[in-house]
């Protein structure tokens, strides 16, 4: 159910209906809190609404108690943590270091780069 969900809010954000994505997935979180996937989701679209303290909360909040470095979706959902708490507080060291961290650990690993659904896509 998540997983329909989620393709359902990744519908509505391509076609610029992000309001409508966002209550859907914080909907969803509400009964499948541990959803990685739905939480870098309404991250992403909190994020691309211009709600950077909210999206901060809802990522911080998911990711912090996980290995960012585990899986592709965790380090994205990071990234955008990392990048919404720079454009809500203005602090770019303390933010971008840990991007560049979370960065130069998956360019140094031996798995080939690929792109997916779990990229960070930001949309302007």
């Amino acid at each position: 159910m998540a997983s329909l969900i989620l393709h359902k809010a990744r519908h509505l954000c391509e076609q610029g209906r992000y309001i409508e994505a966002a209550t859907q997935l914080e909907a969803a979180l509400e009964t499948y809190s541990k959803n990685v996937e739905l939480a870098v989701e309404l991250g992403e679209t909190l994020y691309t609404l211009g709600y950077y303290d909210r999206a901060t909360k809802v990522l911080g909040d998911t990711m912090g108690h996980l290995d960012v470095f585990s899986n592709h979706t965790v380090a994205a959902g990071s990234v955008i943590c990392c990048v919404a708490r720079l454009c809500s507080t203005g602090q770019f060291q303390n933010s971008l270091l840990r991007v560049e961290e979370i960065y130069d650990a998956f360019r140094a690993s031996e798995e080939p780069e690929t792109v997916d659904d779990a990229t960070v896509r930001f949309r302007t």
